[in-house]
């Protein structure tokens, strides 16, 4: 599947809908992967980068439509070309498929916000924190795994 990175806007608001962020997202840099209709079937959202690290939104229509190949591009983008030590992530607590996914793709569970997150519903749910420092990261190459001072 094409990776989409030419309209972070559409990415973005493809994420926003499926993920806990329905007023959006400011200061971002977002990277999708299409289907063969040009559908966005996937989707990253960086967010909140401050050159040591940046908190990750993700949203998957189709898992089987999504390469590793896109997860090696965002990696690689976050620890590359913005220059990040590590890459944040949260989810709801206890949803086990998203705990799986992240820790599938190099993340470290690193405690519960308790009653961080407040559901479209209005519900409030505890949220994972999770982390991935570029030192452990196996979806980018390993000389990429080391920075230098």
């Amino acid at each position: 599947m094409p990776l989409l990175i030419d309209r972070p806007g559409e990415v973005a608001d493809f994420v926003s809908e499926r993920a806990h962020a329905p007023d959006g997202y400011e200061n971002y840099e977002a990277v999708g992967v299409v289907d063969d209709d040009g559908k966005i079937v996937a989707g990253m959202v960086f967010e909140s980068w401050n050159r040591h690290s940046v908190n990750i939104h993700l949203a998957i229509d189709d898992p089987s439509k999504v390469a590793l190949g896109f997860y090696k591009y965002c990696f690689r983008y976050a620890f590359d070309t913005m220059g990040c030590h590590r890459i944040n992530a949260m989810c709801v607590d206890g949803y086990e498929r998203n705990e799986r996914l992240l820790e599938g793709m190099c993340f470290k569970r690193e405690g519960v916000l308790r009653e961080g997150w407040r559901l479209p519903d209005g519900q409030v749910v505890d949220a994972a924190i999770y982390g991935c420092l570029r030192s452990e990261c196996r979806l980018i190459p390993k000389e990429l795994r080391h920075e230098e001072a």
